[in-house]
């Protein structure tokens, strides 16, 4: 599986980086 494609379901681009996409997700910024 893709990691890219789970992260994406997960954690949608700017949706939720205001909440937990430090501790969770790590990317982007």
């Amino acid at each position: 599986m893709d990691v890219s494609f789970l992260r994406l379901l997960f954690f949608p681009p700017q949706r939720e980086r205001t909440t937990s996409s430090t501790s969770l997700s790590g990317t982007g910024d």
